[in-house]
């Protein structure tokens, strides 16, 4: 069974410490006790080498909280105890609602120190990863932004946490929501360019953990911001793969690796499917140069973020188009068509070429006859003399046969016309026409006159001779 000294926090099975000697069954005597004159424990919620977590309730607003105590036995530790003040004035003057808020502070009767803050109902990330696997992407980048939210913050308070990992990364259900993220322990964060905690860090002396530990951490040197970005892209990454970027057998081996190879692409170890851009952003986060990451929280939070609404948007198209039916295809609108002039009949066509045949042939008989005028070009006339009298001719019945022939075709032609053509249409307003000048009067020109022929002579007839 596992105990708990009640003096130096040491978990042993033991019923005395091997650390300090103090009896492991005695009662814890901060239970049933009121710290700071306002805060009852009610039980302890875990322990440390250094401290323990209790829970505790306001005595005048009845509220719970969490109590962190410092042990006496570790104060005298002056820089443990000037890091416990540390992060109760780094985290109080925290406002975001992804931070843990501390309300107060003070020493104990005893001569330890605590540390008052809201209390949590939930489980660090840590717990998840380790029960859970890797953890789908869309749930690991609700958590991340709002992690890159807190810290935003605290570098805007020029802050750095230094220590960023997921047992620091509590998560909780708020109000309906899950995974509402608090992010933990300022204790060893650093005000960027403050020679005090310069002071209580010591030259070349490595601060966080080395699973998620910057290549400059690891070197001893100078951090900012982007080393807390770091921090974060290795939490994701592992979040996604199931191991750290730079795994190892001891913390020295995971140092070296970070400090002598390239860091690893997510998507050579991914154990879960994820947008290409978040590995991607994840690799940008583990640069070793830190010129090479993002430059600030807000930029990789919107970085991340502008992954997950893409991914949104594409799903809820998706859904849509996979309910909703699809419309019709549009049937295609007929063009008006041109009216087309009306086209002759063939058969009317036919007879009307027959008949103007007819008519040209009982011409060119006529001619051929007579004597006439000679062929003239198209459009050229002569004046013709007219021609000397003449006997009357013999009366002869072939101009009546030839008239008589003219006359049936132009009836058969018009019969076929009248019967073969369509009905008019009907006509159309009259436009407004701008008159036309009237043309020129054509030059006048001798049409070339045929004498009608004479009368044929009436023929004796016997009983005349």
């Amino acid at each position: 069974m596992a105990r708990t000294c009640p003096q130096c926090r040491t978990t042993t099975a033991e019923t005395r410490c091997p650390q300090c000697g103090t009896d492991t069954d005695a009662v814890d005597p901060l239970l049933g006790s009121t710290v700071g004159g306002r805060y009852e424990i009610l039980g302890q919620i875990g322990a440390g080498g250094f401290g323990a977590v209790y829970k505790a309730r306001h005595t005048a607003t009845r509220d719970i909280v969490a109590v962190k105590v410092l042990h006496a036995g570790t104060q005298s530790d002056q820089e443990m105890a000037a890091r416990f003040i540390r992060e109760a004035q780094a985290t109080s003057a925290l406002k975001h609602p992804n931070t843990v808020r501390v309300f107060d502070f003070g020493e104990l009767p005893s001569g330890g120190m605590y540390l008052a803050m809201e209390f949590l109902d939930g489980r660090p990330l840590s717990s998840f990863l380790e029960k859970e696997g890797p953890l789908e992407w869309q749930r690991l980048v609700h958590i991340a932004v709002q992690v890159l939210k807190s810290l935003s913050e605290a570098h805007s308070r020029g802050l750095v946490h230094r220590d960023l990992k997921p047992d620091n990364i509590f998560l909780q259900r708020v109000h309906g929501e899950n995974d509402f993220v608090k992010v933990l322990d300022f204790g060893i964060a650093k005000t960027v360019g403050d020679q005090q905690t310069a002071e209580l860090t010591g030259a070349g002396v490595i601060i966080g953990t080395p699973a998620y530990m910057s290549p400059e951490q690891a070197r001893g040197k100078g951090v900012d911001a982007r080393t807390d970005l770091y921090a974060m892209g290795s939490i994701l990454f592992e979040g996604l793969t199931g191991m750290p970027p730079f795994p190892g057998e001891s913390p020295i081996d995971m140092l070296l690796r970070r400090l002598t190879e390239p860091p690893p692409h997510p998507r050579t170890a991914l154990r879960r499917p994820c947008p290409n851009p978040l590995a991607d952003a994840v690799f940008r986060a583990i640069q070793t140069d830190a010129a090479d990451r993002f430059a600030s929280a807000d930029e990789m939070a919107a970085a991340l973020q502008g992954v997950l609404d893409g991914e949104r948007q594409t799903a809820v198209t998706e859904r849509r188009e996979a309910v909703l039916p699809k419309a019709p295809t549009p049937a295609p609108i007929p063009m008006p068509l041109r009216p087309r002039p009306p086209v002759a009949d063939t058969e009317a066509a036919t007879t009307a070429l027959q008949a103007s045949e007819v008519a040209a042939r009982v011409d060119a008989t006529l001619r051929a006859a007579r004597p006439g005028p000679a062929t003239l070009p198209a459009g050229q006339a002569v004046a013709v003399p007219p021609a000397p009298a003449a006997a009357p001719p013999a009366k002869s019945k072939l101009p009546l046969v030839v008239v008589g022939v003219v006359v049936l075709a132009g009836v058969a032609v018009a019969t076929a016309l009248a019967l073969k053509s369509p009905a008019p249409a009907p006509a159309a307003p009259a436009a407004a026409v701008a008159p036309v000048p009237a043309p020129a009067p054509a030059p006048a020109q001798v049409q070339a006159q045929v004498p009608a022929p004479a009368p044929v002579p009436a023929r004796p007839s016997p009983q005349d001779s």
